[in-house]
Formats: structure tokens, sequence, C-alpha cells
């Protein structure tokens, strides 16, 4: 394994569901899950150490932070919400697969029983959110929620996880928002919000959407540049 584990905060859970936000054409799906986990005051669980994601970075302030993939979750709703986003993919195929198998790992052994991966494309209908699954029975959730099923190659880490949410036996989901290559395309990720609640039975108020984005942008440009 390229990835490596470090618990934060030792929780039991009986059941919950994972929230994954990954880079794609821009970065509307971190934003999305960024926004759910300031709005749920979710807390910091895990951090997953991957390679060529590492490293640490200063502040600005004379402090230093981890590039660390940090798993988050809020106890305040049920199922209970796991969170976890990242600004860059990993530089390896190798250790895109490791990430992607230990998040499923951590998200099991929490009682994870489906997957939301999300990203941002071009070339689809502006304002309209698509879904891809890891079977037939996890699509017609995104289907009864009112997405369209999404007919396309899905690169990277959305869709590495949901295809290897088939193998390890969890239900895996991946929802697709039109973006453009904007840091904070905030349409896009308002959809995603909205279509995830309805996918996860959860409605994730987008309340304080707009403080969500400056504290995403000031994040970035110490992460992502």
């Amino acid at each position: 394994m390229t990835c490596r584990r470090r618990v934060v905060r030792r929780v039991e859970v009986s059941e919950s569901v994972l929230l994954a936000g990954f880079p794609g054409v821009g970065f509307a799906a971190p934003l999305a899950v960024y926004h759910i986990e300031s709005f749920l005051g979710c807390e910091e669980i895990a951090e997953l150490f991957c390679p060529s994601l590492g490293g640490v970075l200063t502040d600005g302030e004379g402090g230093l932070l981890t590039q660390a993939v940090k798993v988050k979750l809020t106890e305040s709703v049920e199922p209970g919400i796991l969170t976890v986003w990242t600004l860059s993919q990993p530089e390896s195929t190798r250790e895109a697969y490791d990430l992607c198998d230990e998040l499923i790992r951590v998200s099991r052994e929490l009682g994870c029983r489906l997957i939301v991966s999300m990203t941002s494309i071009s070339g689809v209908e502006r304002g309209k959110v698509y879904c891809a699954a890891s079977s037939r029975k996890t699509l017609s959730r995104g289907l009864d929620a009112g997405l369209e099923a999404y007919e396309g190659e899905i690169g990277s880490l959305s869709g590495l996880l949901t295809a290897l949410c088939r193998l390890r036996d969890v239900e895996g989901i991946c929802l697709l928002a039109s973006s453009s290559d904007v840091v904070a395309d905030m349409e896009a990720s308002e959809g995603l919000v909205r279509a995830a609640g309805r996918v996860v039975g959860v409605e994730f108020s987008l309340k304080g959407l707009e403080e969500s984005t400056e504290e995403f942008v000031r994040v970035f440009k110490i992460y992502g540049g």
C-alpha cells in the first residue's frame, strides 16, 4: 500500500454514507462537499496520507498545514455523514487505487452503506446533474432523484472510486455536474449539493454557500495555488 492512515478520533457509527468531492473541470465538487461539512459541523476523524498528495505547506502566518486527505464525520443526522475532498489527484495510478481502497476500507469500518462520489465535467447540459453507479440497483437511486444517467468515461478518482465500490461490495454512485474550469463554480456546486441530498435522503441546506465559497477560495489559494 502506498497510502497510510492516521486515526484522529475514534468513533463508533452504526450506519453512514460517504460524500467525496474530487476536482474535475474546475473544483465545483470539492466546494460542494466543503460546504456540506461546514454547514453540518463535521469533525475530523482520520487522515489519509498519499505520497504525491503529502508534504507540508505554510499557511502564510508561520504555521504548517498538511496536505493529507481528511475524513470528517457528523453524527447530527441519520445516517451519519462522512465527508472527504481533495484539490488534486494522485500522480500515479497505483496511488489512486490505494487511496480509493483506503477510503472504502475506512468507510466500511464506520458502517458505510453508500459512497457518493462527485465531480465536474464539460460537454454536457449546463444546470443538470448526471449520475453513474456501481450497479443498476444503485443507479436507480439517482434516476429516482430526478438525475439523468451519464453515458461516457469518468476519469480519475471519481470514476475509480465508483468502480471499486462494485468490487468491494459497497453501493457507489457518481454525480457529475457541468462546470467551467474555475475555482468556485457556485451554480455547479449548488446542483451537486441538492443532488447529493436527494440521493442520500438528507436535505443539505444551501444557506451560507457564499460564505463557504469565500473560505474555500482562501483554502484553495493556500493548497492549490
